[in-house]
């Protein structure tokens, strides 16, 4: 084997693989292509490499580190040579720390040893804009400790949502699902060694019980009336030992960045000259759509290219219903001010051959001339997905001299 294909290590020599890690290890590319879980395990040998700017926010991307180690103590982790965390301990997880993207050397150690003595060791390569966390697994005592780099989604959720995960870090237990009593399984059967993805719900409080695979072997762990807060992402890692009753459903919370404020939009009964006389007050809609916001994340393709303000939205209407009676999208300029509509389009006209039905919104609003609107109804059985693009209007190409 390569030097570069060593996997992250213990003291400098290559860490032995347990029954359930050789069984982890056959499922590794799978997991990857399914972007469940990704590994990227490499030894690099000679002086660790400094980062010699800032992180571009716009680029980089978010590292943070977990550390699930069982029976290890604090531990200190430095990136780079240089130390980012001090005395982290077992079952807790540091800041997310802005990292450049590209290969990072990565040096995990108990608290009061130096480098040196690291208990894991070795390289990771980090994508540009993608934010990840490095969770230390396995146990001292039968020499098991790895790690495993994760990816974590941070991107922004809907209004009222959380976004939850289970890992499954307990080494005894070969298969594991977690769910709610007398309700859904969240997720069945996961292996050791495993995070699922990220599954998308209500926020609130619920009870979560960690099930065995084997039949009649009651629930392994617990998190009674768990408060599952909107705006926030939980890995909920399952970790300890049923030996010494240690076995626990460990919550680490990611608190996103408040929802980008986007122009409340809806659908009325009526025309828009009817919606406009009605105001105010405001006509109660039929439908309320998801507000129109511009999209996040990290820009492609052309930089030049227009900006563009979007809404989807799945209504429990068929289109053919929607049309028997008028209705109008209406597009208000802010939530504090839903008086101000800035744009309004009646729904009909001549279907697509897809039976689709595109309209055009009209802008009424003085200090914003240039947007342009147009909403898409896509038919889809007894429901409608409804789109909303709001666009500035492009300048006018200069006049040939």
């Amino acid at each position: 084997m390569s030097d570069a294909q060593r996997p992250l290590t213990r003291y400098g020599s290559r860490l032995p693989l347990t029954p359930n890690q050789r069984r982890a290890r056959a499922l590794w590319p799978l997991l990857i292509g399914a972007l469940a879980i990704a590994l990227v395990l490499t030894w690099r040998l000679g002086a660790p490499t400094f980062a010699q700017s800032d992180p571009d926010p716009e680029a980089g991307g978010g590292l943070r580190f977990v550390h699930a180690t069982i029976d290890l103590g604090p531990v200190d982790v430095f990136i780079d040579g240089e130390r980012v965390a001090q005395e982290l301990p077992f079952s807790e997880a540091s800041p997310f720390q802005d990292v450049e993207p590209g290969d990072r050397v990565i040096q995990i150690v108990p608290t009061g040893l130096p480098p040196s003595s690291a208990v894991i060791d070795g390289t990771v390569t980090l994508e540009a804009g993608s934010d990840y966390q490095i969770v230390t697994l396995g146990r001292s005592a039968d020499n098991s400790i790895g790690a495993q780099l994760v990816l974590v989604d941070r991107s922004a959720l809907a209004t009222g949502q959380t976004r939850v995960r289970l890992i499954h870090l307990a080494p005894e237990e070969e298969q594991v699902s977690l769910t709610i009593p007398g309700g859904e399984t969240l997720f069945n059967r996961i292996a050791y060694q495993t995070a699922t993805t990220y599954t998308t719900r209500a926020a609130g409080s619920l009870d979560l019980e960690i099930e065995s695979a084997v039949p009649g072997a009651g629930p392994l762990a617990t998190l009674s009336d768990t408060s599952l807060l909107a705006n926030t992402v939980y890995d909920l890692l399952f970790v300890g030992l049923a030996a010494d009753d240690s076995l626990a459903l460990v919550p680490i919370v990611t608190s996103l960045a408040p929802p980008i404020a986007g122009r409340p939009a809806a659908i009325f009964t009526g025309t828009c000259a009817e919606l406009a006389a009605d105001l105010p007050p405001l006509a109660t809609p039929a439908f309320v759509l998801e507000d129109v916001i511009v999209a996040q994340g990290t820009p492609v393709g052309a930089g030049e290219a227009t900006r563009v303000e979007t809404s989807i939205t799945t209504l429990d209407m068929a289109l053919a219903d929607l049309v028997t009676q008028d209705h109008a999208i209406d597009v208000r300029e802010s939530d504090t001010s839903t008086a101000d509509s800035i744009a309004c389009g009646e729904i009909g006209g001549i279907p697509l051959a897809s039976g689709a039905l595109a309209i055009g919104l009209r802008i009424d609003i003085d200090d914003e001339p240039g947007l342009t609107g147009v909403a898409y109804l896509v038919p889809d059985g007894q429901t409608t997905q409804v789109e909303v693009f709001l666009v500035q209007e492009l300048e006018p190409p200069p006049t040939p001299t």
